[in-house]
């Protein structure tokens, strides 16, 4: 009993780390996958939003705008869209959208200021969001930005359930 007790505790003690290391890569690998992806949406979505806005840049007014935003704000975990002036103050916003974003975030600061998209991960109010925004030049300059959130507690609950 005391020599099979030896062989197997070693064993067994070896099995859970090797367990313990591999689900760790494992969330690992999931959260960055799941992330990645998530990224590549919302970077779709803007991008294609970016064009619909500064295509029909001429004709919007308000109304339409926030037509636009509704539309596109009803997709899964997607929290909402907002549109933002040169001066950072929002023209159109969904309605679902928290009051955090109703001025211009610091990822539409920096699209302005890089001409280019950019994507986040920030904690707002305690909830985890993704955040891609995009600059819009419809006559060839920067004349607002345009953001795309997600929420991400999804991913997380995800991670638990692996």
């Amino acid at each position: 009993m005391r020599t099979t007790l030896k062989l197997v505790l070693p064993l067994a003690v070896s099995v859970l780390c090797v367990s313990t290391v591999y689900t760790i890569y494992q969330v690992r690998t999931e959260r960055r996958n799941l992330r990645n992806d998530l990224s590549h949406r919302s970077a779709v979505l803007a991008e294609n939003l970016q064009e619909s806005l500064e295509s029909s840049s001429g004709r919007a007014n308000d109304r339409s705008l926030n037509h636009i935003v509704e539309r596109y704000g009803q997709r899964e975990h997607l929290v909402g869209v907002a549109v933002y002036d040169a001066d950072g103050k929002s023209i159109a916003i969904t309605p679902g959208l928290s009051s955090a974003f109703a001025t211009r975030p610091a990822q539409a600061t920096r699209a302005v200021q890089i001409d280019a998209g950019v994507a986040n991960f920030p904690v707002v109010k305690g909830a985890p969001f993704h955040v891609y925004a995009v600059p819009l030049h419809p006559n060839g300059q920067i004349n607002g930005s345009l953001i795309v959130v997600y929420d991400i507690s999804f991913i997380e609950s995800r991670l638990h359930h692996t």
